[in-house]
Parts: C-alpha cells; structure tokens; sequence
C-alpha cells in the first residue's frame, strides 16, 4: 500500500490528547514515526484554527474526522464548516446516538437522518460516512441495521467508513462486507 493511503485514527491515542499541550507533543511523535495524515478522534476541546495550525506546522493532513452524531443529524451545517475550517472533506459519524431501542423503525429514522445531512455535507463538497460497529449487525427481518442504513440512503449522501474489527465481531465477515 502507498504511504499516502495511510493514515493513523487518532481515537487510539485518546488519552494523550486532552489539551492542546497534549496534542502538540502527541501530533510531533506522530509525524516522527512516519505519519503524514491523521483522522481526528476522540480529542479534547481545542479551535479548529489553533489545531489546523498545528498539523500544517508538523506538516500533517486531516484526511477525515469523526464528528458527535447528534450534531450530523442536527446541526449539518456545523460540520460543513467545521470540515472546511480543518481543510477536510471528509468525516464519520461514529455511532448510533440513539440506538436502535425501538428496533427496525429507528434504523428507518436514523437512515432518513443520515441522508438529509449527507446530502447538505455533499452539497457543500463534502463526504458523510458511516463507521460501524457491532450493533449495526443486529438483523431486523433477513437485513442487518447496516444493510438498512445503505439500502435507504443515497450513495451520495452515506458512504461507508468500514471497521474491519466491528465487522468480525458483529457476527459478519469482513472480506465479504
């Protein structure tokens, strides 16, 4: 694979990057071992100016970001500008928010969600994609909540951000997904 298909999720470095001290020193060893691209996850609170600043200084891309889920379905907008502060395209939503309590109808409701909100990130030059976990195996009938989620949203609008682990560990197998 090119090193410049590789990027490191910052969600595994979590606990070293809760201030912004954190992620200037977190962000430089980074680099150091060989990374030029990040996906950003799982940070602590820092403005996107002061962070965009401190990737170009150690000469790092954000190639995507994991954004709240509840501000994609509520506040797509937000996302939009927060994707064209960090110079991103693209971003993630991360979990189910809601969860699928209410069984098959809130997988119908998040699709909807998801779409409406792809589409104003799409319209904006942006990508939505989903990262999956195990819940998203559960079936509702012959299908899988994540088969759902794809068969009932535009391909434009939701692309997938497939977790290979989440896959397994959901019952299905990753080679096929």
């Amino acid at each position: 694979m090119k090193k410049d298909k590789i990027a490191l999720q910052l969600y595994t470095l979590r606990d070293y990057l809760k201030t912004p001290a954190d992620m200037a020193v977190t962000l430089k060893k980074v680099k150091k071992i060989g990374y030029d691209a990040v996906q950003l996850s799982g940070m602590g609170p820092i403005d996107e100016k002061e962070l965009l600043k401190m990737l170009d200084g150690e000469g790092l891309t954000c190639c995507a970001t994991h954004e709240p889920g509840k501000t994609i379905v509520e506040e797509p907008q937000k996302v939009v500008d927060r994707l064209a502060a960090l110079k991103c395209k693209y971003t993630a939503y991360p979990w189910p928010h809601l969860g699928f309590a209410n069984g098959e109808s809130d997988v119908h409701s998040l699709a909807n969600a998801l779409n409406a909100s792809g589409k104003v990130l799409y319209d904006a030059g942006q990508v939505l994609t989903y990262h999956n976990h195990d819940i998203e195996f559960q079936k509702f009938g012959k299908k899988t909540a994540l088969d759902m989620l794809y068969d009932e949203t535009d391909k434009r609008y939701l692309q997938g951000e497939l977790d290979t682990y989440w896959v397994q560990s959901g019952g299905a197998c990753p080679v096929e997904w």
